[in-house]
């Protein structure tokens, strides 16, 4: 069977590679919780927390990153909408 990488450097930069996809991976999730969290406080109903959080998934899978203008777009109007809907009601919409 032959090595994965020939080189001590090749083996390096593929520690490095994996350390920073991690890192990015757990940085998002971390921001994700501190968002739930925060949105927890501020009294939203679980039912919003849930759709946030879905919402979040979702503009994620799609490619937004926070603190990108988009996403802070997306963020913002989708969070005003949820917030009337939460503020009416969810059994009127």
């Amino acid at each position: 069977m032959h090595p994965k990488y020939k080189t001590a450097e090749e083996r390096r930069e593929a520690r490095l590679k994996t350390k920073k996809e991690s890192y990015a991976r757990r940085r998002v999730q971390e921001q994700a919780k501190s968002r739930t969290r925060w949105r927890r406080r501020r009294g939203a109903a679980t039912n919003t927390q849930e759709l946030l959080q879905r919402l979040d998934d979702l503009w994620l899978e799609l490619g937004y990153r926070g603190g990108t203008l988009q996403y802070e777009f997306l963020e913002s109007h989708g969070l005003s909408i949820v917030m009337e809907v939460d503020r009416e009601g969810w059994d009127k919409h």
